[in-house]
């Protein structure tokens, strides 16, 4: 399958902007409910990946969102806790 392939590549480069890989992971999620064609196609991609590229590819992806997350929240907590010291004062 090409499209498959495609989406596949697309996901495991290491240069495909962030934002877009969630449009492409999204992309193949829909795609893979089309049919058991297309998981098997997946399946195959990922049989043929020997370094587990495409897999690390979106354990990165997930890491690194997560981590942004973490960050964020460690964030606000800061604000939050400066807020009250200031009003302690």
């Amino acid at each position: 399958m090409g499209f498959t392939n495609f989406l596949c590549q697309v996901i495991s480069n290491e240069n495909t902007d962030q934002n877009d890989k969630l449009e492409y992971i999204i992309t193949l999620i829909d795609f893979l409910d089309e049919g058991d064609n297309i998981q098997q196609s997946v399946m195959d991609y990922m049989y043929q990946d020997k370094n587990n590229i495409f897999l690390l590819s979106i354990k990165d992806y997930i890491q690194n969102n997560f981590n942004d997350f973490i960050e964020y929240e460690n964030g606000l907590k800061d604000c939050t806790s400066d807020k009250i010291q200031g009003e302690l004062k």
